[in-house]
């Protein structure tokens, strides 16, 4: 059986407090950190992208017919169409200041690989992999993502 849908997602990631995401004039994702009079919260890089998953799935018979275990594996194409950063920090007299900016260096195709096993009406335990860095080439941010958890079918 192939499972065909489309989904839109969110990807956020958090860095530490002594490091800030920010991007430059030109829109192209980098690290710096702020000088010792502002104290950074948190800067978050968001990434939009719809993704397209092609899954297929295997059940197992168990006892009486029944459904006794199910395994979906299957590629998801993702194309981000948009991506910020948002960085929140305290300037020299103590007030919550918010900066952000689009970055225009964000891989805009990717595919990621996905894998799950479970009961069906149970849920599924998940995992998923992005072989293909979130950013282009040459940025001076790089990074991969891997998820693993558990899907509750209600």
């Amino acid at each position: 059986m192939v499972k065909k849908e489309v989904r839109d997602t969110v990807r956020v990631i958090t860095n530490p407090k002594s490091v800030v995401v920010i991007t430059a004039d030109n829109g192209v994702l980098g690290l710096t950190q702020f000088s010792g009079d502002k104290a950074v919260r948190y800067s978050n890089l968001f990434i939009f992208s719809p993704q397209f998953p092609i899954l297929f799935s295997q059940s197992f018979p168990g006892f009486a017919g029944r459904t006794r275990c199910e395994f979906v594996a299957g590629p998801i194409l993702t194309v981000a169409t948009e991506a910020n950063v948002t960085t929140r920090f305290f300037n020299e007299i103590g007030a919550s200041k918010v900066w952000t900016g689009d970055i225009t260096n964000q891989r805009r195709v990717g595919c990621d690989l996905f894998g799950a096993f479970g009961v069906p009406g149970l849920g599924k335990f998940y995992v998923r992999y992005s072989p293909f860095s979130t950013m282009k080439s040459g940025a001076p941010v790089n990074f991969h993502s891997l998820s693993a958890g558990y899907i509750v079918l209600l």
